[in-house]
């Protein structure tokens, strides 16, 4: 587990992990779509087109429930595996 000073960090760098994975990484990948997309055509990037679809990324990830982690365990039943390994 380690020192319980170093639990926020971990935890932190859960939070990050998943705002990467959900928000930040198909937003990056959209602009280098966009950006492919316009040199596959041999013109300039359609900037409005690009705004359209990170509001659709953004929109959709924060009107998400849940997570995207694949897993088939319960997550109340780690937690409470989790909180006994803790002695909570």
């Amino acid at each position: 587990m380690g020192p319980p000073d170093q639990r926020p960090a971990r935890l932190l760098g859960r939070h990050w992990s998943g705002l990467i994975r959900d928000l930040y990484l198909p937003r990056w990948a959209a602009w280098t779509e966009w950006l492919a997309a316009a040199v596959e055509r041999g013109d300039e990037p359609d900037e409005d087109a690009l705004r359209r679809t990170i509001v659709q990324i953004e929109e959709a990830w924060r009107d998400a429930r849940g997570s995207d982690d694949a897993s088939d365990q319960d997550p109340l039943e780690s937690a409470a595996r989790a909180l006994d390994r803790l002695g909570m």
